[in-house]
């Protein structure tokens, strides 16, 4: 038995037979991770977890950073849940804020989130439209704030939110 599995023959032959169960092995599961991952711009969480991710651009992907900025972008909603998720691309972090107002709830300080950037209406979805801008700046004072449609447009978001992800700082913002 020791002479029949020494045959160089033999171990030439079943190198040939695993490298040929490895490739094939290996491109099965290639084509069931392709056809089960999540690839079309959107909001998704999988079915036993808390996070919440959200594909902005073919091939790029971050994670919602809290439950205020969710609902910045429009709500639970908009998430689609999956058994598993099986996201391709490359994942960017937390996401940044879309345009428009945002106080840090412990914070007295408002800051407008402007600018260009994403702005993608992603198809067959008339439900969002993700618009992050690339830039945001902190409102001066009251005034200003009146000036730019007063404190009802201003969401009040979690003390953990970075609300700058993503974006440069401008200083005070100007008058509108």
């Amino acid at each position: 038995m020791k002479k029949y599995f020494s045959s160089p023959r033999l171990l030439k032959k079943i190198v040939s037979l695993s490298s040929i169960f490895f490739t094939v092995t290996s491109l099965s599961f290639l084509n069931a991770s392709v056809a089960n991952s999540q690839s079309t711009i959107g909001f998704y969480k999988q079915q036993n977890r808390p996070e919440v991710y959200l594909i902005y651009q073919r091939g790029f992907y971050c994670r919602v950073q809290n439950e205020d900025q969710m609902n910045a972008f429009g709500g639970f909603r908009l998430v689609s849940t999956r058994n598993l998720l099986n996201f391709s691309g490359r994942f960017t972090g937390d996401c940044g804020w879309p345009n428009g107002f945002f106080k840090l709830s412990n914070r007295p300080a408002v800051y407008r989130m402007f600018g260009t950037g994403f702005n993608v209406v992603p198809t067959g979805s008339p439900f969002f439209s993700l618009n992050l801008g690339n830039s945001y700046c902190r409102v001066r004072d009251e005034a200003q704030m009146n000036a730019y449609g007063g404190f009802g447009v201003v969401n009040f978001v979690s003390p953990s939110s970075d609300l700058g992800r993503g974006r440069r700082f401008r200083g005070v913002c100007p008058n509108p």
